[in-house]
This record gives structure tokens, sequence and C-alpha cells, in this order.
């Protein structure tokens, strides 16, 4: 072959190789496969990948093979399997006799035979049931082993790492998200008093095929009286923190886009992947439908609901300090170390300039490099 061979596999008779090499295309490179005999006879062209992306080089990703890699072969030796890019596809592949004819058909066009077939893309929809206590109670397996046997100082900074895993791990069996697992897992961490240590979700958010669940601004909780859930909390500025809405408090949840709700249902499963984020939400003032009245929620993803709760959990403790401090201590948390944090920084400072002391949170800050201009504010007089 005039060009380097990226990929092969061997077919199940034990005789046909196939292989992905690759050919000009204008100023690029296409992927080809091709079958060949072990006695080097029988070239046959199988199938040639697609055109290169407009953001790869060469042969389309992947090196010279392009985007074409994973080659299967069924057990019959008749269809072969590959991934290219994002796809799975299959493609008719011949025997030795039928690939001979073939080669002898087209002898008059060239080298190789004239065998390639039709590619046809593979769609299907795979769901996987995660089992997330399980899965949780492992991670903070995981994190207490990483901090015990590859922290810097056996010693632990003093601290005994047993009695910390002890003091933390019976609080796993409760957590309702990833997002407190994080928690639990920094707290049990933050006992080495070691800065910049932690544990933190992988960065580029949720991956292709996860569910997206929309999020109605409000916190309930199972009624077990009524066999409803009610209203716990609306978040202030959320999707539901409309006139419109309407919700208060209290409040009972009957329904979701029209399928009723009773305590312990998974009411989360009807808010996910929906394609129009405003969903039909039926609420009450009693646990019946009489008098129930119909709604409408602009739903929101779940970055945006962090931000509602990191909101609430900020107001809560500013609440708690103006109250136990009889109004004479302020209160403000700086969640990360970058711009948008220090312009809050300096709003709330100045708020709170009559105070006569301050209570400046940190915990859980993201992290960043504003802490010179921290400093340069917090010396002042």
């Amino acid at each position: 072959m005039p060009f380097p061979i990226s990929n092969y596999i061997v077919a199940p008779d034990s005789r046909t190789i196939v292989f992905v090499t690759s050919e000009p295309a204008g100023i690029a490179s296409t992927p080809v496969i091709y079958s060949i005999q072990e006695d080097g006879k029988r070239l046959t062209r199988v199938a040639a990948g697609g055109p290169p992306a407009a953001d790869e080089g060469g042969g389309g990703g992947g090196g010279f093979g392009g985007g074409i890699s994973g080659l299967g072969i069924s057990r019959d030796g008749r269809t072969l399997f590959f991934f290219e890019r994002a796809g799975i596809y299959s493609t008719p592949l011949q025997s030795g006799a039928a690939a001979a004819t073939a080669t002898g058909a087209s002898a008059s066009r060239g080298a190789t035979g004239g065998g390639e077939g039709t590619r046809r893309r593979i769609s299907f929809n795979v769901r996987v049931k995660v089992d997330h206590p399980a899965e949780w109670a492992e991670m903070f397996g995981d994190a207490w082993r990483t901090m015990k046997y590859r922290f810097y100082d056996p010693a632990m900074h003093g601290k005994d790492w047993d009695a910390a895993k002890a003091k933390y791990e019976p609080l796993v069996a409760d957590i309702g998200d990833r997002q407190e697992l994080m928690n639990i897992i920094n707290e049990m961490i933050g006992e080495l008093n070691a800065s910049h240590t932690g544990a933190a979700p992988p960065p580029g958010g949720r991956g292709s095929g996860g569910v997206s669940t929309g999020h109605l601004g409000i916190e309930l909780e199972p009624d077990s009286a009524s066999g409803r859930y009610r209203v716990a909390y609306v978040y202030e500025d959320g999707p539901a923190d409309k006139d419109w809405v309407k919700v208060s408090v209290g409040d009972y949840l009957i329904a979701i886009g029209g399928k009723q709700v009773k305590a312990g249902d998974e009411y989360w499963q009807l808010l996910n992947d929906r394609l129009n984020r405003k969903v039909e939400v039926t609420f009450n003032n009693k646990a019946s439908e009489d008098g129930a009245w119909r709604t409408r929620i602009e739903t929101i993803n779940s970055g945006a609901y962090s931000g509602l709760r990191y909101e609430r959990w900020v107001k809560e403790r500013r609440r708690k300090v103006d109250e136990l401090s009889g109004g004479r201590v302020g209160y403000l948390h700086i969640q990360a170390m970058n711009p948008p944090s220090l312009r809050k920084f300096e709003k709330e400072i100045r708020e709170f300039r009559n105070k006569e002391a301050m209570i400046i949170d940190q915990r859980w800050n993201g992290g960043g490099n504003i802490e010179q201009e921290l400093l340069a504010i917090l010396v002042q007089r």
C-alpha cells in the first residue's frame, strides 16, 4: 500500500485481514478499509470513511486512518463493524470466494477488487440504572484511601485518619446527591488543615447522553398524613417565585404534567429530558384535587438551581449571625477568588461598614487569584 496502515483485524477464517489506510481526497485524506488474503492476493476495497470534519486535519482525526477505529467482525465473517467519530457503522464483508470473484470481474479496473459495500449507521439507545447510594459509598471510600496513602505527610498532620472515617462515613447513607457527597468528603479532608486539598466534580458538566432534569424552584417534603408532597420552600427569584404561579409554603403538589404525584413518588422522572421547558404543575392549599389550580412553570437547569440553593445558604447564615449578634455583626461569603466575587465582596462590605465586626466565610471557595485585591480592601481603616 502506498500509505501507512493504521489498524487491522484478522477475520474468523484466519486467512483474511481487514485493515484501515488512507487515500488522498483533495488537500486532505479519507480513511479507507480494505481486506486482503494472507498470501497478499485479493485486495478488496470494503468501505470508505466520511470526509474530514471542518475542525479536523489530515485524515479526519485519529492519525493516518482518519476517524475509523474499533474494527470488529461478526462470527460468520459476513459483516464488519467499526467506529467513525461519534457513530458505529456496519458494512458487508465478502468471504474469500466472493472476494476472488469480485476481483476477477473487476480486473480490468485496476489492482483492487470492486466489492465495496454500503455502510450503514447503527442507531441505538442505552439506559443504565445506577445504584447511587452504593456508588457514593464507594466514592467516599476511594477519597478516604486516596488521602491515607497519597497525602504527603504519613502522620496525617497529627490526625487520626481512621477516626475521621468513622466520624463521616455514616453521613453518606443520608445524602441526596453528589454535591452533598462532595461536601462530606471536603469536611473530612478539612480535618487535615492542608491548603488547596479537597474533592471536586469532573470538569465539563454532564457527559453526552446523560439525563437532563428540570427544576421547579421549590423544595418539597412528603406529608405522611395526607400522602402528598408539601411545598417546604419557594426559592426567591426562582421560576416558581412569580405572581401567576401563586404557590406558597404549605401548599400541596397535586400533579406534574397532568400526572398525579403522591408522597414517595419519584416525581423527578416527570421533569427529565423535556423538550418544552414549561411544564404544567397543579397545586392546592389542601391535599385533595377539589379547588386545585393549574399553572405553568418554566423549569431551570441544574446549574441555575445550584445558584438558587447557594443564595439561600448564604441568606440563612447571614440571618443566623444577625440573630445571634443582635444585628452587631455582619456576614458575607466569598464564593470564589474571581472578579465577580470581588465585585460582590466590595458591594457587601460597603453595606456592612457600620457593623462592629464582620464574619468573612470562605468555606468551599472555588479558588482564583484576587487575594491581593481582597487584602488591599481589608487593611484599610
